[in-house]
């Protein structure tokens, strides 16, 4: 078994709590990542530090750049919307 590890995939600053978070996932896993990942920044949207580490069991590089392109999108989204 080939382990990939790519760290970090995103993080960000908005208040004062920081938080670390590990995936160990492969490509059966990438879509569930990706929501997963989306859950995690909207209910988070107040912390000052997400760090989110992804250690890959095979999740092909085009999920990858999928995964980190959504991240960033949803990110962004969340931090325009922490006032609501």
């Amino acid at each position: 078994m080939r382990i990939k590890v790519c760290i970090p995939l995103c993080s960000y600053i908005i208040n004062e709590v920081s938080m670390n978070i590990v995936y160990i996932a492969n490509e059966k896993f990438a879509v569930h990542l990706g929501v997963s990942l989306y859950s995690l920044y909207e209910r988070n949207r107040y912390e000052k530090d997400i760090r989110v580490f992804i250690i890959s069991t095979g999740i092909g590089e085009d999920s990858l750049r999928q995964i980190e392109k959504y991240s960033k999108k949803v990110w962004q989204k969340c931090r325009n919307n922490r006032t609501e």
